[in-house]
């Protein structure tokens, strides 16, 4: 459940959503749900911290905030093809 997770990265990925336009994604399953993060379209996790965002393609508009920065496990970002 969300509750296992630290609601910073939630909200990290709720802004990331946020910036870079999430309403007119091609895919956008999940996001801003209850539901786990890491069930969100594009975010995989490990031991329960994020370790990928994987958008690209996705028709995303705008830049990323650097809070994404604070992702402490985030090891692969792609945002390419947008």
């Amino acid at each position: 459940t969300s509750c296992d997770r630290p609601s910073s990265e939630r909200n990290i990925l709720v802004n990331l959503y946020v910036a870079l336009d999430g309403n007119n994604w091609f895919r956008n399953d999940f996001w801003l749900t209850k539901s786990d993060i890491c069930t969100w379209y594009g975010i995989a996790c490990q031991n329960g911290k994020v370790v990928e965002i994987n958008l690209r393609g996705n028709n995303l508009q705008g830049l990323p905030g650097p809070d994404i920065f604070y992702l402490q496990e985030l090891q692969i970002l792609w945002l390419y093809s947008n």
